[in-house]
């Protein structure tokens, strides 16, 4: 395996050396249905196998059913504010659609 020297541009001209450091992850996901939950579940499997411990630290973000199913699968699930879609009769309902906080 070849590994390359990472280095990083910054605006005073300086190089930062990022070589050895953990990159740092912030996933989020939508909290409305559960198929964008279900995608990022098998991607968040692959970034959180053992072997990639020490590669990444991952956090992720949701609300609502995603948020409740994520954090039972992975470490660093927060629970954020999210929108919900109000229906009836097959009809988006806006004035009943309010942002969820927490």
């Amino acid at each position: 395996m070849i590994i390359k020297k990472l280095e990083l541009k910054i605006t005073n001209n300086k190089l930062l050396n990022i070589e050895n450091q953990k990159i740092k992850i912030f996933y989020s996901v939508c909290g409305e249905g559960m198929g964008h939950a279900v995608r990022s579940g098998v991607i968040l499997e692959e970034l959180t196998k053992k072997e990639n411990k020490e590669k990444y630290d991952i956090y992720i973000f949701s609300s609502d059913r995603s948020y409740r199913y994520l954090k039972n699968k992975f470490d660093n699930v927060y629970e954020i504010g999210g929108f919900n879609t109000v229906y009836e009769n097959n009809e988006v309902k806006k004035q009943k659609n309010p942002f969820k906080r927490n």
